[in-house]
C-alpha cells in the first residue's frame, strides 16, 4: 500500500508538472505573439519612414532640379573621353531654335519620378515593380539618347543644306556673262 500511495503522489506531481508546463506555454505563446505583433509594427513603422525619407529626397531632387534645370547637361560622363579633343571649344554656337527645352525637363522629371518609384518599390520589397519600373527607366534613356541622335542628324542636314543653299546664292549673285560684240560684217 505504502507503493501504491507513492505512486499516486509521483502521477499527482507528474500531472501537475504537466499542467505547468502547459501553462507556461500558453504564456509563452501569448507573450510572443504580443511581441512578434510589436516586431511586425516596428517594421511597418521602419518602412514608412523609409518611404517617407526616400520621397523627400526624390522631392527635394525634384525641386532642386526646378530650380536648377540643367546643373549637369550629360548625366552620363564617357568613360572613355576622346583623346583628341576638337579644337573648336563651341561646336555649336547657333543653338537650335526649335528645340523644346520643356520637353528635356519634362523627361528629366519623368527620370526623377520614375527613380524614386523604383527606390520606393525596392524599400517595399516590391521587387516586381522595381525591376518594371527599371525597365521603363532604361526605355526612357534609350527613347532620350535616340531622341539627342536625331536631333544631331537632322542638325548635320540643316547645316549641309544650309551650305547647299548658301552655295546657290553665290552662284545666282556671280555676274552673267556678257555676251561680247559681234563683229560687225565689212563691206
Amino acid at each position: 500500500m505504502a507503493r501504491q500511495q507513492a505512486a499516486q503522489r509521483v502521477a499527482a506531481r507528474v500531472v501537475s508538472a504537466a499542467a505547468a508546463v502547459q501553462a507556461h506555454r500558453a504564456a509563452e505563446r501569448e507573450q510572443c505573439a504580443r511581441l512578434l505583433e510589436e516586431l511586425a509594427e516596428c517594421r511597418a513603422a521602419q518602412r514608412l519612414h523609409g518611404d517617407m525619407a526616400m520621397q523627400r529626397e526624390a522631392e527635394a531632387e525634384l525641386l532642386e532640379l526646378q530650380a536648377n534645370p540643367n546643373p549637369n547637361p550629360n548625366p552620363y560622363p564617357n568613360p572613355h573621353p576622346n583623346p583628341y579633343p576638337d579644337p573648336d571649344p563651341n561646336p555649336d554656337p547657333d543653338p537650335d531654335p526649335n528645340a523644346n527645352p520643356d520637353q528635356a525637363k519634362g523627361m528629366q522629371d519623368q527620370k526623377v519620378r520614375l527613380e524614386l518609384e523604383k527606390k520606393l518599390a525596392a524599400s517595399s520589397q516590391k521587387f516586381a515593380e522595381a525591376a518594371k519600373l527599371s525597365a521603363e527607366l532604361k526605355a526612357l534613356a534609350a527613347k532620350h539618347e535616340s531622341d539627342v541622335a536625331t536631333r544631331q542628324q537632322v542638325l548635320v542636314q540643316v547645316e549641309s543644306e544650309r551650305a547647299a543653299l548658301e552655295i546657290e546664292k553665290a552662284r545666282a549673285n556671280l555676274p552673267s556673262p556678257s555676251p561680247s560684240p559681234s563683229p560687225s560684217p565689212s563691206p
